[in-house]
């Protein structure tokens, strides 16, 4: 059940100086006129100097404070509030906030699941990403835990599976957290503009993880290939074109256990993924399925 569950997810988807202002001894004496004319230089120069250093220094250091000031907090505003990262209509990850909610199969087990945006935020390697939170529980197991997703990776338009960080479950036990990079970013949408044009694409990568203790290296290869646009009905009973697409692929878990499977998904435009057949295809058993029962802070076209 173990690795059940982690083929299902893999495939569904931070001495400063100090300033002396004491008083110094005066110098000279009362007696003669040398004496006094020393004095009144000493005081002269003293005076003089002071007022100078004083004026001089203020002055230096308000223009100094100001210009650093300005130029560091443009130059953090800028670099902290823009993004690079692109959109796309039928995955709206940049709307964060929104919740979407399914009914769940996986390994015949029922049960729920629901995806939400968290706005972005910064893998491992410190690429930033939009992050979904993923969650699915049934009677069996489950899961639950961000996905990192971004976007035009090696300057190849597209949506990317960067990294995913879980906690999984099976039989009410934890199967502890994974963290897990692959060695390249899984491309699972097209760039938006290419949407429609019978296109496809080869993906190949391995992620190491630990995982309930246990060291394993993961190896995955698998095709996309974009389906018929096609008109699906959402559980209100609403209809939309749907952008379908098909991914064929071959996991590896360590040598403990190795799948072919088929992965169908749609997706909708301002809505995200509706539906989604995970299946084995050397037995044809379910891995797992998800479809929309609800959704907040989308709006679908």
């Amino acid at each position: 059940m173990k690795l059940s569950i982690y083929s299902a997810l893999l495939l569904a988807a931070c001495s400063g100086n100090s300033f002396d202002n004491s008083r110094k001894d005066e110098v000279g004496s009362d007696s003669g006129d040398t004496d006094e004319a020393d004095a009144d230089t000493d005081t002269d120069t003293d005076a003089d100097t002071d007022a100078d250093t004083d004026a001089d220094t203020d002055a230096d250091t308000d223009a100094d404070t100001d210009a650093d000031t300005d130029a560091d907090t443009d130059a953090d505003t800028d670099s902290d509030t823009d993004s690079d990262l692109c959109t796309n209509t039928y995955d709206p990850l940049e709307v964060s906030g929104y919740i979407r909610y399914y009914d769940v199969t996986m390994m015949g087990a029922a049960g729920t699941g629901q995806q939400e945006g968290w706005g972005t935020g910064w893998t491992t390697s410190g690429d930033e990403a939009y992050v979904m939170y993923d969650e699915v529980g049934t009677s069996t197991g489950g899961w639950s835990g961000s996905i990192y997703l971004g976007c035009d990776v090696g300057g190849d338009p597209g949506m990317y599976m960067m990294e995913w960080d879980i906690t999984a479950e099976a039989g009410g036990s934890s199967l502890g957290a994974l963290l897990g990079t692959p060695t390249a970013p899984r491309k699972y949408l097209p760039a938006e503009a290419d949407l429609g044009a019978g296109t496809s694409w080869t993906y190949s990568y391995t992620t190491s993880a630990s995982f309930s203790g246990l060291p394993i290296t993961i190896t995955v290869d698998g095709a996309y290939s974009e389906l018929p646009m096609t008109t699906v009905t959402l559980y209100d009973g609403s209809t939309y074109d749907a952008y379908h697409i098909l991914n064929t692929y071959y996991l590896d878990l360590g040598g403990f256990s190795q799948i072919n499977g088929e992965l169908e998904q749609w997706y909708v435009a301002g809505l995200g993924l509706v539906r989604e057949i995970n299946t084995n295809t050397d037995d044809g058993s379910d891995v797992m399925s998800r479809e929309l029962t609800g959704y907040t802070g989308l709006t679908p076209r």
